[in-house]
């Protein structure tokens, strides 16, 4: 009646190395829910806007310089009429719009000792990430009054770049006491100081999803006076601060802060929300050449997995030790996406509110962008993760001049 003992012995110590792997699992994903590096924290997030109606007014744009470069974030035009953009391999090149089929070439190089940062590599999948602290990782380009080039380095600060690429000087490396760690944009305020975001207090770009998946607010909004050469935290506490533009009328600073985008008003010092929720994931934005409202790119628009996420920061920090950055790349939707803004009027508007429109693709060919750039009947569109650039005639796309 009590059976075979023998046969019950094997099923039992089945069940006990089951029972046993599943108290370890259980421990394991305790420790990483209330111990993880991330320290994701609980947010809530901002009220839902308005899907944005898909069409396809880029879908026949052309694909500039395809496979030959990685990470085209930000384009800037110099003074010599060339566009400029810096690459994840830590150079920044440049090209002739007027003659594209003589390429591109190479303008600065922040590592030029390092023979790891001469990669061929194009896909940002194969990029090595502990190499861009190494080799730097240009993001925002501006240029100055004298025509001297201005980065935002992501991981040691604020650059000038003499006119002839030889020659790089460190503005501001940190600020308020605190390195600078995430160096994503900047703009130049018509007094000549100098307006940027450092996304982060703890971790470099390559690292960015993580900071994304922490939800904490850790970005900050800083300036530096070249005439005083001082180094201000103007805001601090944000979240993932990010693309920098001035307002047309030079009174007004705006930066991104998704899903927040902020107003800093340089005469007075304070400090606004413009927009409450915007209604896509903004990356760079820009004054648009029309004089009246401002464009931008997107990495994609608002995620209803990130936002369903934000309540629950110990499922953030166990999914973080679980999933790669590539894995979570490859989940968002293959989708270019370019947002023309109103942001005239008073402050706290809704996303819904100051859409004017939109351009997209949907093909697959082009995602997560970063910046556009007008120039001469075209816009120019750089993305943080793909090997080439986007160019579109503004007549052909409705653009809005």
């Amino acid at each position: 009646m009590g059976g075979n003992p023998a046969r019950r012995s094997p099923l039992r110590r089945f069940m006990r190395s089951l029972a046993m792997l599943f108290i370890g699992i259980s421990i394991k994903i305790y420790n990483v829910a209330n111990d993880s590096p991330l320290q994701a924290v609980a947010w809530t997030p901002r009220r839902a806007t308005n899907p944005l109606a898909l069409n396809e007014k880029l879908e026949n744009a052309e694909l500039l310089f395809d496979g030959e470069i990685l990470g085209p974030e930000s384009l800037a035009t110099g003074p010599d009429g060339l566009i400029y953009t810096g690459l994840m391999d830590g150079r920044v090149v440049r090209f002739d719009p007027k003659n594209i089929k003589a390429g591109f070439s190479e303008f600065f190089r922040f590592n030029t000792n390092d023979t790891r940062c001469y990669s061929d590599v194009v896909d940002y999948d194969e990029y090595p990430p502990e190499l861009e602290p190494v080799c730097g990782r240009p993001l925002g380009l501006r240029f100055d009054k004298d025509g001297s080039m201005l980065i935002a380095e992501s991981y040691s600060g604020l650059y000038r770049i003499s006119r002839d690429g030889k020659t790089k000087t460190l503005l501001m490396g940190e600020a308020g006491g605190r390195k600078v760690h995430l160096g994503n944009d900047l703009d130049i305020g018509a007094d000549g100081v100098i307006y940027m975001t450092d996304s982060s207090d703890r971790w470099g770009r390559n690292r960015i999803i993580s900071e994304i998946q922490s939800g904490r607010p850790c970005g900050r909004f800083l300036s530096y006076n070249p005439k005083t050469k001082e180094a201000k935290v103007l805001a601090d506490g944000l979240a993932l601060t990010n693309g920098v533009t001035m307002s047309h009328d030079k009174k007004k600073v705006y930066f991104v802060s998704n899903p927040v985008l902020y107003s800093w008003d340089v005469e007075k010092g304070v400090l606004e929300e413009a927009v409450s929720s915007l209604p896509v994931m903004l990356d760079n934005i820009r004054a648009h050449k029309n004089g009246r409202t401002y464009t931008g790119a997107c990495t994609a628009g608002r995620s209803k997995v990130i936002e369903f996420l934000g309540p629950y920061p110990k499922v953030r920090n166990v999914l973080n030790s679980l999933v790669s950055m590539k894995t979570y790349l490859k989940v968002i939707p293959r989708r270019g996406l370019v947002v023309e803004l109103d942001l005239d009027g008073k402050s706290g508007k809704h996303g819904d509110e100051v859409l004017v429109d939109s351009w997209q693709t949907n093909s697959g060919d082009v995602a997560f962008l970063s910046e556009v750039e007008e120039h001469d009947g075209y816009i120019y569109v750089g993305s943080w993760h793909e090997s080439r650039i986007l160019r579109a005639k503004t007549a052909d796309i409705g653009w809005n001049n």
